[in-house]
């Protein structure tokens, strides 16, 4: 229900944004018709199409390329502390992104592989569907029993403090299994 909020959210958005940018002029205008059906429309469809005043959409820019590499370079490094320097890559090579597979009995492998290797006092962190599950120095997690459906994986390397320290891109994958009805 939230990603269907958000997605209404950023249609009306998308829609309304070039009309009501500061750089365009013109009026938008709200219709009723006799079955109660709420339509907006630039031209008024009617007698009844009331202009409406919408304020003024903030401007909203992304830091260039540049900006961004030396934000990720400072937040993967301190200058020397061995403890903070991050991966050149983590990825999850198994199950594949957006792969569907047949699993009766639920069980999961996670395979991952990071350059370089997994440093000392370092550990992998496993978050599955948004929830950090479980730690290990393994290149593996097992996953038993999960339920059927579309699932999201992160691996994250983590420091003994259990501060994330680098981070693989999320690996989504949709588990079948019979229904237990059959």
């Amino acid at each position: 229900m939230f990603r269907s909020t958000i997605a209404l959210t950023a249609l009306v958005l998308a829609f309304l944004l070039p009309l009501c940018s500061s750089t365009v002029a013109g009026e938008i205008y709200r219709h009723v018709d006799e079955n109660g059906n709420v339509t907006y429309s630039d031209e008024p469809a009617g007698d009844d199409s009331e202009a409406m005043e919408l304020e003024p959409l903030p401007e909203v820019s992304l830091p260039d390329g540049a900006a961004r590499e030396r934000r990720n370079s400072e937040r993967e490094g301190d200058g020397g502390n061995n403890d903070k320097q991050g991966y050149e890559s983590i990825e999850i090579t198994q199950p594949e992104h957006d792969s569907a597979f047949w699993r009766g009995d639920g069980l999961v492998v996670v395979r991952i592989q990071s350059q370089p290797s997994l440093r000392s006092g370092h550990r992998f962190a496993l978050e599955l569907d948004g929830e950090r599950t479980r730690q290990s120095r393994s290149t593996s997690f097992t996953l038993e029993n999960m339920n059927r459906g579309t699932h999201e994986i992160v691996i994250h390397v983590v420091n003994a403090n259990g501060e994330t320290i680098s981070s693989s891109d999320v690996t989504r994958f949709t588990l079948h299994r019979p229904s237990q009805l059959n």
